[in-house]
């Protein structure tokens, strides 16, 4: 997915974003310890949050994350499917979106903030 993220069809990147939050809401934890693909999923979520051009496309990208942040708030194995660099990669999503020029993208991105409060320390 992340190899396919910088195609140049902004719906073809706004589905990649959108697939890989299905696939980080779904994952099982006891298969993400064994692999670092919640890692690579935030990694192509982050490459569609920095598109410069189209909101549709940072807006997939949060709405995505926010999903798997809900997830990972009530259910602490999730939580723990998280390595540092994942959730840094995550605030790293969250701060860049809380002041997108688009308001439902800014405003997910400020739910996806409370949603990190309540499992990260």
């Amino acid at each position: 997915m992340a190899a396919s993220i910088q195609a140049s069809v902004w719906r073809v990147r706004v589905a990649i974003a959108m697939a890989a939050g299905k696939v980080l809401v779904k994952l099982v934890p006891s298969v993400s310890t064994s692999s670092n693909s919640v890692e690579e999923l935030v990694t192509c979520l982050r490459m569609a949050a920095d598109d410069i051009k189209f909101h549709q496309v940072r807006q997939s990208a949060i709405g995505s994350l926010l999903l798997f942040l809900k997830r990972a708030s009530v259910d602490a194995a999730v939580a723990k499917m998280c390595s540092t660099s994942s959730v840094s990669q995550i605030k790293i999503i969250v701060r860049l979106l809380r002041d997108d020029g688009d308001p439902l993208t800014a405003q997910k991105a400020g739910e996806a903030a409370l949603e990190l409060e309540k499992f990260v320390k």
